[in-house]
Order: C-alpha cells, then sequence, then structure tokens
C-alpha cells in the first residue's frame, strides 16, 4: 500500500507546485478566502454518484464527471470515446452488440449470458443489465459520470468494480432545441436534432433524433464492402408532468437501430500477409454483418413529502442483437472460421427509495429493488469443411504418419500407414481432401461409429461452403435487493457514513447443444442429453434443454469518514465491498458443469477532494487497495487439455490483490482558458491462479500465484480549453485533448515465424523460465525460444482537437474536429510478437483483432432555435 500512496503523494506535491501558495490556502479561514473572491472560478459539477444532487466536490467517491459541453469537446458520440480522458477505465467498444467495460482492471471477459457485466451502466438510473445494450449514441446528454470502485450499497450488484451513469436532460419549460449536421472523412454524414416543447403549464415534451452513416476504413480488395464502418440511428423523446410543485413525473422512451458490417480480424499470415505484418486489410469470405434494434421505457416519479422524497423508477427494456464476424481474415477456404451471437434480451426493474429532505446532521437514503430478466442466445462458429478437416488432420493423422503436411494431403500417392488406414477406413494408398473429416467419422474410436453420414469427407469438401456449431442458451433471472445509508455529521469538520445492502439473485439456466448435421463435434464437444426428468444422462439420454437453477445473496456494505479541512478540501477513508453475481458458463464444453460462485470485492480507499485560488485551481484524487475474489475468468484451453482433443472455454475462479491512484487537476487559468491533466495506476496480480497450458505438447497445470494481472505503466491525458471573445459579442472556442498510455510487457505471446509458422511462447510464473508453449503445427520444432522475451505492448498517443465559433446571436455554431491525430493508420500492434495475436482453433491462421482507428476529421454545424 506505501508504494501506491507515495506515487500519489508526489503526484499531489507537484499539483501543489503548479499552484504555488495554493495549497497554503487549506489552512486559511473560510472568512478570509471569501473576502479574496473574485468572479473567476471553474464551474461547479453536480452529480448523483450517491443517488442524491450533490457537488462533486463534497462526494467521497472518486468521480470523473463529463458535462455536454465536454462531451462536445471530445467529440465523444458513446462511452467508449470517454475512456481514454476517464483514469482506470477501459472501454472495448468495438463491437456494439458486445462492448466490455473494465474499471481498475476489473471486467467480465464471458462472451456469453450465463454471466454478468462487473461494471453497471445506467441509462438515466435505469439499470442496464446487459452490455450489448449499453452502448447507445449520445443525443441530448446532460452528463456522464464514471463511478470507480465497488458500489456495492446505493448500486448494487454486478458494480463490484465500478459503475457509469449517463443522464439526459429531462424537459424543460420553455420551446427551445436544435439542429446539427456532421460531416467528415470515409464519407461520415451525421444528422440530429431536440426539440423542447410546453404543451400546458405543467406538462413538456422534449424528443430527439440521430442518425450517422459512415464508411469503413479497413479495405477489402475482394468483393465485400470496407470493413468498421457505421450505420445507426435512434430516436428518443421525454415527457414530463409537474402537477404540483412537490411531484414530478418523467416517461421517457428511446428506440436504437444499428445495421452495418461487423468487425473483422486480419490475419497474420496468410493471404494478404505475403509481404509482412501489415494489417489495415482484410479479406471477407462471410455475412459479416452487426445489427441490433434496442426499445427501451421508464417512468421516473419524484415526491416531496416535506422531510421525505420518494423516487420511483419503473423500466422496461428489450434488445435483438445479431453479430456474426470473420475471425480468419482471409478469403482462403481452409481457414474459414466465423463466429456468431445472436441475442433477444427483455428486462423489468422497479426501484422505490426514500431519501432525508432536512437540513439537519442525520442524512439517509433507503430502498429497495427488483430486477428480472429474460436472456436468450444463440453462440457458435461457422466452421469451413475444409478448416474442420485441417484441424482433424493436424491432431490426429499427422502424428501417426510422421508429421505430413496438410499441405501434401492433395498430392496423389502419399502411403498412409495401413495401421491407421484401417482404423480410419481411408484409402491406404491416397490421401485426399476430407481425409480428415472421413477419419472422425468412420473411425472405431469415434462415438459416431456407424453412422450413416448423410456425406463422406471428401464430399462435404466439395459440396458444402460451410455450417454451424452452435449453443442456445435460455435463461431467466430474478433479483432483489434492500438498502440502505446514512450519514451522521460528527462535528462541522467530520462525517461519518454507512451503509448496508442486500441482494439475492435467483437463476433458472437451460443450455441446448446439438451436433452439426453430419456429426462432427469441432466447436463442442457434448450435447445435451437429457432424460425423462431432464437430469444429464451422456449414455441414454436423448437430445433436449438441461435445465439447472442456483440462488446466491450478499450483504454489501461501504463506510466512510469525511474530513473537512477546509469548506474547500475535504479528505475521506473509505471502505466498500462489492458482488457480483455468480452464473454459468454458457459456451462450457462440461454440459453437467455446476454453477460459478459469485465475486466479491473488499476496497480500501483515501481520497481528496479540494478546490484553491478561490475555486480556480480543482485536485482530485484517490489511493485504493482492494482484495477481489473468485474472479470469473473465461479462457480459451487448448485441445491437448480437452476430451478429443479440440479446443474449448472454460472459467477459471481466480483471486486478485490490487492498489493504485486516479489523479484529476484542473486549473483556470484566466479567464476563458483552462487547462486540465488526469492519470491514473493499476498494480495488481493473482494470488490464487490455476491455468491449464500445453508444454512440450503436453497439457500441464500451473500455478500463476503471483503473476501480474492488470499492470497499467505510465499514462495521462492533458487538455486544454479557450474562449477567445470577440468584442461584438461573438466567441471562438479552442479546445485540444491529448492522451498517452505507454506499452506494457507481457508474458504470453505468439510468433510467427518468416516463413509463417506460428509458435506460442510464454514465461513460467513460478520458475522465470522463458519457453515455447507450443510448437507449430506445421513447421520445424524449434529447441529454443527464437526471441529471448515477449515484445512490449506499442506505446499509444492520441489527439483531439476541435475549433468552434459561435456567433453573437448564439443561434448557430459551426466547428472543425480531428481525432486520432498522431496515430499511426489502422497498425496495430505489428511485427508478429503480443497477445492481440490470437485464434481461437490452431490452424495456422492466427488473427490480430480490430486495427487501430486512423484518423478522423470533420465540419459540424449546429443551429438553434
Amino acid at each position: 500500500m506505501a508504494a501506491q500512496i507515495r506515487p500519489m503523494v508526489n503526484a499531489v506535491r507537484a499539483a501543489c507546485a503548479l499552484i504555488g501558495a495554493g495549497c497554503a490556502l487549506a489552512a486559511v479561514p473560510v472568512a478570509h478566502a471569501q473576502e479574496q473572491s473574485s468572479q473567476l472560478a471553474l464551474e461547479e459539477i453536480v452529480v448523483t454518484a450517491q443517488k442524491r444532487t450533490e457537488r462533486l466536490q463534497d462526494v467521497p467517491i472518486s468521480v470523473t464527471a463529463f458535462n455536454e459541453k465536454a462531451l462536445d469537446n471530445f467529440v465523444a458520440n458513446s462511452i467508449g470515446d470517454i475512456d481514454a480522458f476517464t483514469p482506470n477505465l477501459e472501454v472495448d467498444d468495438g463491437q456494439v452488440t458486445q462492448p466490455g467495460y473494465r474499471i481498475r482492471g476489473i471486467g467480465t471477459s464471458d462472451f456469453g449470458v450465463g454471466l454478468e457485466p462487473a461494471v453497471g451502466v445506467y441509462i438515466d438510473g435505469v439499470y442496464v443489465g446487459r452490455s450489448g445494450a449499453s452502448r447507445v449514441a449520445f443525443n441530448d446528454v446532460e452528463r456522464v459520470e464514471v463511478l470507480n470502485g465497488p458500489q456495492g450499497t446505493l448500486f448494487g450488484r454486478n458494480a463490484a468494480a465500478g459503475a457509469i451513469q449517463v443522464l439526459t436532460n429531462k424537459p424543460v419549460e420553455t420551446e427551445e432545441g436544435w439542429a446539427k449536421a456532421t460531416v467528415g472523412n470515409y464519407d461520415k454524414l451525421q444528422l440530429e436534432g431536440v426539440y423542447n416543447l410546453p404543451l400546458s403549464d405543467s406538462l413538456f415534451l422534449r424528443a430527439g433524433a440521430l442518425s450517422n452513416e459512415r464508411d469503413g476504413y479497413v479495405h477489402d480488395p475482394g468483393e465485400g464492402p470496407d470493413r468498421n464502418d457505421e450505420n445507426n440511428w435512434s430516436i428518443n423523446g421525454a415527457l414530463r408532468w409537474l402537477p404540483t410543485d412537490d411531484l414530478d413525473v418523467i416517461l421517457r422512451l428511446e428506440y436504437d437501430d444499428v445495421d452495418q458490417t461487423s468487425r473483422g480480424d486480419s490475419s497474420a499470415t496468410v493471404g494478404l500477409r505475403d509481404e509482412g505484418a501489415n494489417f489495415d486489410e482484410l479479406e471477407n469470405d462471410g455475412n459479416a454483418i452487426e445489427t441490433r434494434e434496442l426499445f427501451g421505457s421508464s417512468a421516473t416519479v419524484t415526491w416531496d413529502l416535506d422531510t421525505v422524497t420518494m423516487t420511483s423508477i419503473t423500466a422496461w427494456r428489450t434488445y435483438h442483437s445479431y453479430n456474426r464476424r470473420d475471425k480468419d481474415g482471409s478469403a482462403i477456404k481452409r481457414y474459414f472460421f466465423d463466429d456468431l451471437n445472436d441475442e433477444d434480451n427483455e428486462q423489468f426493474s422497479q426501484e422505490l427509495r426514500f431519501a432525508s429532505a432536512t437540513d439537519s446532521a442525520w442524512r439517509w437514503t433507503a430502498g429497495g429493488n427488483y430486477f428480472w430478466e429474460s436472456a436468450k442466445q444463440v453462440g457458435g462458429v461457422f466452421i469451413g469443411p475444409q478448416t474442420a478437416d485441417q484441424v482433424i488432420w493436424d491432431s490426429n493423422i499427422a502424428p501417426l504418419t510422421g508429421g505430413l503436411n496438410y499441405d501434401d494431403d492433395v498430392l496423389p500417392g502419399t502411403v498412409v500407414d495401413p495401421a491407421l488406414a484401417a482404423i480410419g477406413g481411408l484409402d491406404s494408398n491416397t490421401l485426399y481432401p476430407g481425409a480428415g473429416l472421413d477419419f472422425f467419422m468412420n473411425s472405431a474410436f469415434s462415438p459416431f461409429a456407424g453412422l450413416n453420414q448423410p456425406l463422406t469427407g471428401r464430399e462435404l469438401i466439395a459440396d458444402v461452403d460451410y455450417w454451424l456449431d452452435s449453443f442456445k442458451v435460455n435463461g431467466e433471472y430474478e433479483s432483489f435487493a434492500l438498502f440502505g445509508d446514512l450519514s451522521y455529521d460528527i462535528s462541522e469538520l467530520f462525517t461519518l457514513t454507512g451503509g448496508l445492502r442486500y441482494t439475492k439473485d435467483d437463476k433458472d439456466f437451460g443450455r441446448y447443444i446439438a451436433y452439426n448435421e453430419y456429426g462432427i463435434p469441432i466447436a463442442f464437444q457434448q450435447e445435451t442429453l437429457v432424460d425423462s426428468a431432464g437430469n444429464y444422462d451422456p449414455v441414454n439420454g436423448s437430445l433436449g434443454w438441461y435445465w439447472q437453477d442456483h440462488s446466491w445473496d450478499e450483504l454489501t456494505s461501504r463506510a466512510v469518514l469525511d474530513y473537512h479541512v477546509t469548506e474547500d478540501v475535504l479528505l475521506y477513508a473509505s471502505w466498500a465491498t462489492g458482488y457480483k453475481s455468480g452464473g454459468y458458463n454458457s459456451a462450457g464444453q462440461t454440459i453437467d458443469e455446476g454453477p460459478l460462485d459469485s465475486e466479491t470485492v473488499e476496497n480500501l480507499e483515501f481520497g481528496i477532494k479540494s478546490t484553491f485560488f478561490d475555486n480556480r485551481v480543482r485536485v482530485n484524487g484517490a489511493i485504493y487497495d482492494y482484495t477481489y475474489e473468485n474472479l470469473q475468468s473465461q479462457i480459451f484451453v487448448a485441445g491437448e487439455c480437452q476430451p478429443g482433443g479440440l479446443g474449448g472455454y472454460e472459467f477459471t475462479a481466480d483471486d486478485v490483490d490490487g492498489s493504485g491512484y486516479e489523479l484529476d487537476v484542473l486549473v483556470l487559468i484566466t479567464d476563458g482558458l483552462t487547462l486540465g491533466a488526469n492519470t491514473g495506476k493499476i498494480d495488481a496480480e493473482y494470488t490464487k491462479s490455476q491455468r491449464k497450458e500445453v508444454v512440450d505438447g503436453d497439457c500441464v497445470v500451473r500455478d500463476r500465484s503471483g503473476a501480474d494481472f492488470a499492470d497499467s505503466p505510465s499514462n495521462y491525458n492533458v487538455f486544454l480549453n479557450y474562449e477567445y471573445p470577440f468584442e461584438n459579442g461573438a466567441a471562438l472556442g479552442f479546445s485540444v485533448n491529448y492522451s498517452y498510455a505507454e506499452g506494457g510487457s507481457r508474458d504470453s505471446c505468439k510468433y510467427v515465424s518468416p516463413e509463417g509458422y506460428v509458435y506460442d511462447l510464454s514465461t513460467d510464473p513460478a520458475s522465470g523460465a522463458f519457453e515455447i508453449t507450443r510448437q507449430s503445427a506445421d513447421g520445424p520444432a524449434l529447441a529454443a525460444p527464437p526471441v529471448s522475451s515477449c515484445a512490449d505492448s506499442p506505446d499509444d498517443e492520441s489527439m483531439t482537437a476541435r475549433i468552434v465559433y459561435t456567433p453573437a446571436s448564439g443561434k448557430w455554431e459551426a466547428a472543425v474536429y480531428a481525432q486520432n491525430l498522431m496515430r499511426e493508420d489502422a497498425v496495430g500492434d505489428p511485427g508478429g510478437l503480443g497477445d492481440s495475436l490470437r485464434t481461437d482453433y490452431w490452424d495456422g491462421s492466427p488473427t490480430y483483432g480490430d486495427p487501430t482507428e486512423p484518423e478522423f476529421y470533420g465540419f459540424e454545424f449546429k443551429y438553434v432555435f
């Protein structure tokens, strides 16, 4: 802990050095500070991080908040555009339908609906249970808040790592509105607008709409469109009724539609990679699309009852998403591999809470919450017959024939071991395309021996483009919670806060897995064979849904001590716990695998909220130390560690200890000129972790305790905003935001030889030895690693700039912007080394993930009426 406190202290000292005597003002009486006041002051930020409206500087939580103007300056279109400007927040939003969120290194790696996110996302107070419904386009957003650390009391379940709140503007009593058009490179065209209309003295309507199109920036030299495009539109409306001064009712509706090509991976060794690692092109040979239809509705009632305020939020949300991705990056049939995620989701939630509304030493919040969800999912992979043939060939035939390469199987006259031919029913004189499939389907050792397959392996190769190996999941989940939070002003300087929340989760989880029509279990090793009572019976059972149900409950809490050194300086110490519900492995290789235990976290945090120079300098920071137990980590396990010799997904339960800090400094240098900076640090390691790994062809279980879990190297964000006023009342605004993240070390990677052969390399966490954990499937065996260590991930630096002109009338504004300046175009992680080099199957065609976004620039025109 001391090692983490030291950098934080140094950072605060640096801030004090920057602002000079400002730090000494912490000891100046409030009255004297008011005598020195001036008109220049930073804008106050109001948040609802504790389920009540408060100044950011009074909230004893590490919070980063962005108002509407800041989002415009960042050119932020969704949650995925703010992580570069938020300490210790990471957002993987390459897929609209499956974004991932991590706070302080903690997130959820599962792509199934059997588990839930560790970061809670809330839109206008409504919990969004699935990440697939959380990434919506910003339109008429008032504020975004990011709460770091467990929020287990007021926000509750599945906010063990933190919470993100998106709050939209409420209808108001004046007629107003605006319309905006944005054009940019890659044929960017975005149209949006908002209109607020008072229908009577107490009834107000507000509606917004957005349409966005942009061409892709990853080139497909074949017949397919360029990839990583955008095509989405949305509408939203809110009706606000104020029947009395004490009652506020808001009804909200929203609809969001996405229909675009899906993100694609680029092949590292075949097709377009003949001249080296260049990942700005890919070839698509599947129907790679990403679509989502989302509908949301809510009713928020706020009733002031003299000493108590009642808030009720009732919500219904539903969406259907379909995402098919080309995972091999080439149009070569031998590597055909797509994955699929198809979801239908419905959720209902009801929260009722009461909060004190009197000015006294006691402040409290209490309430309850109910959440219901129906989650249906079809997931799986599209497999080409040549891909399956090669996988089976490499894992079953090649070792017995002395390592013959799959490339040779089209050559006539290759002699096969007669014993092998007898087992697999192969032609003993000739190898041919489909030999691997024939071997599997006809082998006496195959569970499908004796079945009359509709096609032979040779016929499959000739006549079938691909087939789908899939799993189906049907889950119905309920959650109940009661919570209370109480604050007491011990004195004018000290405030003590305590909170408790009891949560119970019930889950009914059903799974259905049937082999493809050819009976070849490439992606899934077992079918759901159940008896008449629904019990799993792999011997005598018949195909059907295998249902499980389980309940989890947890008591989470927090305790906070605030110390107001002065009116402008708040120190706090916080201890908080968090809880993420247990669940099920949707894509598990073992059908009757039991439920996964819930996750829990304990977090100790010390922070400061401070302003100096009459609110012209703001310094907020926190240091933290957490213990996370039973982290649900989904990992891909190689075929050597799986039944049947083919890889699959498993979950491990890891324990992690982490610590770090967050620091945010904002300085109003002069009228209209603001300079800010923030940074964050994560240093976490596994304290308990077991991994199945392949070493020299054998499956071993390694103890990874002590290995890095999350380690954020040097990173920071610096931004400058300046508004230059003209004498006639017009203004010109400048905004520049620069972010930098240093590359980090890695203990595992892949090596692609100049000839295109692929090897797995890793560092043994116990011995520290760097070794080859998997030899090439078709290349020569290496006696030692060809490099001394895995290459560091590359540094990432980027800059966003925006210039906006507003006339004296304020009736319109025009702006130009540029994003991702200083970033190399779509290169990603070059050189053939790195964790991002991956493949779901060992087919000799490892792929990189999403390429880095190129430079975007454009022009905006906004008319205000």
